[in-house]
């Protein structure tokens, strides 16, 4: 989701460079690094809570619902519940499963993660 931030970050970079003047984009471009900053304070310390982690709950606190457009908060919830799927499965087989180990050697690396990113909301960070 980081990625993706920084994917709308150059997407207000863009719009602020053709319209200069428009407050309005600047605006909407200061109210979203306000609302990147406070989803970025209720991600910190993840671990804190080493035996009541749930990798569910940590997925959920990282989706970017309040600060995007609902077509991209829609593909986020999608990717989330693809991921715990797979974790799912793995935690009933007791170890990786085909799907988990074909998505991590997939989308585990720098161009993966970019690529994941395309699939999920059509635009990627290059």
């Amino acid at each position: 989701m980081d990625r993706y931030v920084h994917v709308r970050e150059r997407d207000y970079a863009d719009q602020m460079r053709q319209h200069p003047d428009d407050q309005a984009t600047k605006d909407a471009y200061q109210k979203h690094i306000f609302a990147v900053n406070e989803w970025r304070r209720q991600l910190d310390h993840p671990y804190d809570d080493v035996d009541g982690y749930s990798l569910r709950a940590s997925l959920r606190r990282a989706l970017p619902t309040p600060w995007v457009a609902e077509r991209d908060a829609e593909a986020a919830r999608k990717l989330t519940d693809e991921i715990l799927a797979l974790y799912d499965d793995c935690v009933k087989q007791g170890g990786y499963t085909s799907e988990a180990a074909k998505f991590v050697d997939r989308y585990g690396d720098t161009k993966g993660f970019n690529d994941k990113l395309k699939e999920t909301f059509g635009r990627g960070y290059d």
